[in-house]
């Protein structure tokens, strides 16, 4: 197994991933932990990542696994939500405490629904240590309940929808439990992006709108899609050319740590921003298709229509 291949198991496996590559002989390094990363090499002590070193021939990266979405309330706002973030690559769990709403019937898209007390399934459930929360249940007490566990946990991101009074309301129960400012002030609340939506769809879209603005802000690592991830894990991609996306300049659809396999066949995975440049690298990829080795190639976004112009510096490598 190579280190991509053990890279792509951990992520699916939903462990930590932190890879270096050299982008000159395609070597890779890959470290379990930050702390064991940046004991190799000091230099990376509290690097943004993705980022590029040693003038451009090496580059840091932490891969991560699809979001995971936990939404606590089964109602007429989650039923979008859960579909919209599906569509994403999310992982989305839903809760809620009555038999009724808490039925796979009602949540298709869904990776699981679980019925139970919001406290107790918070308590006993496994969730990511980057799990994005949103509390939509039906009332103030399940709300403030959810709040109050969701607060020990390790998590990326807790919203909760509620009036600017009832979150007010909410927060005062909070310290009065004993939870600091500080902590408090990471909550979403209310949830969403202030779009003026009215409809439980819009509000949903306000909610994931939000979630992907702090899934995607300056320095989040970028995910490994999961066919990607499996490709690569199962050994299917080995003899394929797997392009990534080292460095950005001016405008481009995606930024550093965007991948995409050209699978032996010919066939695709992920992306890298389609366009002119996503296909230049499919031609260069089955061009190579069967030779070893790892090139750098800058290629220009080219400005058509509504595109603004820019560049991508692209790794490809041969899986």
């Amino acid at each position: 197994m190579n280190v991509m291949e053990q890279a792509a198991r951990s992520v699916l496996d939903g462990r930590a991933a932190f890879l270096c590559t050299d982008v000159r002989t395609g070597e890779h390094v890959l470290f379990d932990t930050q702390q064991a990363m940046e004991a190799a090499f000091p230099a990376m002590a509290n690097s943004v990542l993705p980022c590029v070193t040693e003038g451009g021939a090496l580059f840091w990266e932490q891969l991560r696994a699809a979001p995971e979405l936990v939404i606590l309330g089964g109602g007429h706002i989650s039923q979008p939500l859960c579909a919209m973030a599906a569509i994403t690559g999310m992982h989305v769990t839903v809760v809620d405490d009555r038999v009724a709403f808490a039925q796979a019937e009602r949540f298709p898209q869904a990776s699981r629904v679980v019925c139970g007390a919001f406290a107790e399934v918070l308590a006993r459930e496994a969730f990511s240590p980057s799990a994005f929360f949103v509390i939509v249940t039906r009332g103030h007490a399940a709300d403030t309940a959810c709040l109050e566990k969701i607060l020990t946990l390790p998590r990326r991101y807790v919203g909760m929808i509620g009036s600017r009074r009832k979150v007010a309301q909410a927060m005062e129960e909070m310290r009065a439990l004993g939870f600091a400012d500080e902590t408090l002030r990471e909550v979403h609340a209310p949830i969403g992006l202030p779009i003026g939506a009215q409809t439980p769809a819009e509000i949903a879209v306000s909610i994931l709108a939000e979630i992907i603005s702090v899934l995607r802000a300056p320095g989040e690592s970028c995910a490994l899609e999961e066919d990607v991830a499996r490709a690569i894990r199962d050994g299917r991609a080995r003899g394929g050319k797997l392009f990534t996306i080292l460095e950005k300049r001016g405008s481009a659809p995606r930024g550093p740590g965007a991948r995409m396999l050209v699978l032996p066949d010919g066939s695709t995975l992920g992306t890298i921003g389609g366009g002119s440049a996503e296909y230049a690298c499919i031609a260069r990829a089955i061009e190579c298709m069967g030779r070893p080795g790892c090139e750098v190639i800058e290629l220009e976004v080219k400005s058509v229509g509504m595109t603004c112009g820019g560049t991508i510096r692209v790794l490809m490598e041969t899986i």
